[in-house]
């Protein structure tokens, strides 16, 4: 069986340096990143995301602004488990 680890750590600590050179060392990763990127690109989860949080965590070109986001969201946990549930 083959071995998996989890790299986790808060903003600028190095997870994506490190992934990258586990790719370079020609290992398998997913990226939770780019995986959640995926995710919010879906037209009707970011119509539900405008209904709930409103129209500034969006750019004038419909795209979503993961920061303000972030900051609208983390500190409160009734919408951090909205965010989650949708």
């Amino acid at each position: 069986m083959a071995k998996k680890i989890a790299l986790t750590g808060g903003i600028g600590s190095g997870k994506s340096l490190a992934l990258d050179c586990a790719k370079e060392l020609g290992y398998n990763t997913v990226s939770c990143d780019e995986i959640s990127r995926k995710i919010y690109r879906d037209k009707t989860l970011k119509e539900e995301i405008k209904k709930e949080f409103g129209d500034s965590v969006f750019s004038s070109n419909g795209r979503l602004i993961r920061k303000r986001l972030a900051k609208l969201v983390f500190g409160d946990s009734r919408k951090v488990a909205k965010l989650n549930a949708l």
